[in-house]
């Protein structure tokens, strides 16, 4: 799976706060690697804006 190209969204404001607790919590309980579940929840995300930085 190429979770290293999936970032988590929370389609604020529709969402409220529960809605966005339980995805993450669904997303950490998942049979995902670690690794990979950091990259949904915010690694891959980081090292876009890394690049786009790199490249202006």
């Amino acid at each position: 799976m190429l979770t290293g190209r999936i970032i988590y969204g929370t389609d604020f404001p529709y969402n409220d706060r529960k809605c966005i607790r339980s995805d993450i919590e669904t997303i950490k309980n998942s049979n995902l690697t670690q690794t990979a579940k950091e990259n949904v929840l915010g690694a891959s995300l980081e090292n876009l804006l890394k690049n786009i930085r790199k490249q202006g």
